[in-house]
């Protein structure tokens, strides 16, 4: 006779992987795109700092990204976006835009949504008389509108635990082990001995 122990570990494992994903472990974040910043009458660092901030405040929201080297053309539509953002393997792309004319400067936050090849939200803020200390609060002011910052950790509910459920998986397995184990066989080679 075959021993089932090594079947029931299989069985409780493949109970574990069936019950994980619908715990949310094996769920993805959606991957997000991130474009370099298109400017005009703006400083390099400028541009650079509100990548850095964008990047920044994504990663804090627990969203995962990945840069993008390619530059769109003026005449860059909807369409042409999705393909840049399907080149970066990525559901979403974000474009940030910059403008400056005297002391006024423009901002345009672009949300595109690759799968649908279309624009799924655009925030714009006019700021005038305004130094480049200003610029950064409104940006945050613009990624609040498409990825509000994540809740206050509350905590998962106990059952959400990967080690409840990696006990409860061990639990199973050893008390069917046992059961097994304990359970007497009909080999002919033992024989009961009344008193």
């Amino acid at each position: 006779m075959q021993h089932p122990l090594p079947i029931i570990s299989l069985l409780s494992l493949l109970v574990l992987a069936v019950i994980s994903p619908t715990l949310g472990y094996a769920k993805g974040r959606p991957l997000w795109a991130l474009l370099p910043v298109g400017g005009v009458n703006v400083s390099a660092e400028t541009a650079q700092g509100l990548l850095t901030l964008l990047q920044q405040e994504l990663r804090q929201r627990r969203l995962r990204w990945v840069g993008v080297g390619v530059i769109p053309t003026a005449d860059c539509d909807d369409l042409c976006m999705a393909a840049i953002g399907r080149r970066a393997d990525a559901r979403r792309l974000i474009r940030l835009e910059v403008g400056r004319l005297g002391g006024t400067y423009v901002l345009r936050l672009t949300l595109y949504d690759v799968a649908k090849g279309a624009r799924q939200g655009s925030w714009q803020e006019v700021l005038k008389g305004l130094g480049d200390e200003q610029v950064q609060p409104a940006l945050l002011r613009m990624i609040n509108g498409f990825a509000p910052p994540p809740p206050i950790a509350k905590g998962k509910p106990w059952y959400k635990r990967w080690w409840v459920w990696a006990a409860a998986a061990g639990v199973v397995t050893a008390s069917t082990a046992l059961v097994v184990t304990l359970t007497p066989s009909d080999d002919p080679d033992y024989t009961l001995v009344p008193p």
